[in-house]
């Protein structure tokens, strides 16, 4: 996986290695927007957050982490990031098989998590289950 430099907003020239399991979990804000990585996902979910929330947060991350002021978060934010929000993330929502549109806390989005976990292992060791690509072929345990 690429690492990415927050303070030079450029890609690192080392890469973090992982090693695929029975069930992955996979966030980012692109993840939906082709339709060819969409039909590599058993469950699609899309968490629509509201933009008060949205600015709450990215205001304490770049305060805390990256050492930015406030009022430059403020102001990136409403002339760059929501406008590139509406443009091509907030249309992924179209893809998503679960829209989530209220904010979840720790305990329910771990919640959730299982759920839709164990959902879809249960789906995978059914024996109807058709595998329709190559990297679920792949991403199957042995005893399946």
């Amino acid at each position: 996986m690429p690492l990415y430099d927050f303070a030079t907003h450029t890609r690192l020239p080392i890469f973090k290695t992982f090693a695929p399991a029975p069930l992955l979990l996979v966030e980012g804000l692109w993840l939906l927007w082709h339709p060819h990585i969409c039909e590599l996902f058993d469950q699609t979910v899309y968490l629509d957050c509201p933009v008060q929330l949205r600015l709450e947060r990215r205001i304490a991350r770049d305060v805390l982490e990256r050492g930015r002021a406030a009022d430059s978060v403020r102001e990136q934010f409403w002339t760059k990031v929501t406008p590139m929000h509406e443009e091509f993330v907030a249309p992924q929502i179209k893809r998503a098989e679960i829209v989530l549109t209220a904010p979840l806390g720790e305990a329910e989005l771990c919640e959730l998590v299982e759920n839709l976990g164990m959902e879809i292992l249960q789906t995978l060791q059914s024996p109807a289950f058709q595998t329709g690509s190559l990297v679920r072929q792949e991403l199957l345990p042995q005893s399946i």
